[in-house]
């Protein structure tokens, strides 16, 4: 038997303080003024030009989340039973703890987590609290915008829709 639900689940934000907001802005500045590169090397600017792009982008993003204010994202999650077999998707590329707690708490005989596939205005890194404070690979404002009580809550959300197909 083949069932499948969507659900949007409500992830707490990663909030950004007004002093990371005030240093992103004083960043952003100095990088808009330093421009693009534009030499014979054609090869050289890309690279140059494709770095700085990046940079003024992740400072871009910190000041737009902060001006925003937004304490919640709601990404659209998909549960998919095929037998004693599941798939869950989510937007994030999660830290693998997530994915373990939800495969070793589901009630099928195995649970896949697609990870990075979902339709939702926030994507990512999903990084646990213990990353988070010792600021371990991308567990940063720059790279997560969901927060590590985010992360459980979808944990915890996965797992009651996988609880309610699994008793269908």
């Amino acid at each position: 038997k083949l069932s499948h639900t969507v659900k949007n689940v409500k992830l707490e934000a990663w909030k950004i303080s007004e002093e990371q907001y005030k240093s992103a802005k004083e960043e952003y500045a100095f990088y808009q003024k330093q421009g693009f590169v534009s030499t014979d090397d054609k090869y050289k600017d890309f690279k140059e030009n494709t770095i700085h792009s990046f940079v003024l982008s992740r400072y871009e993003n910190i000041i737009e989340r902060y001006e925003k204010n937004i304490d919640f994202y709601e990404p659209e999650i998909h549960v998919i039973s095929l037998g004693d077999i599941a798939f869950v998707s989510n937007p994030f590329e999660l830290y693998i703890s997530y994915q373990h707690r939800i495969q070793a708490r589901s009630p099928f005989v195995q649970t896949f987590a697609v990870q990075l596939a979902a339709k939702t205005d926030v994507v990512g890194y999903l990084c646990t609290a213990p990353a988070a404070e010792n600021m371990g690979y991308s567990a940063n404002i720059y790279s997560c915008a969901v927060s590590p009580k985010g992360g459980d809550t979808l944990v915890e959300e996965t797992l009651a829709e996988l609880e309610k197909l699994h008793a269908q």
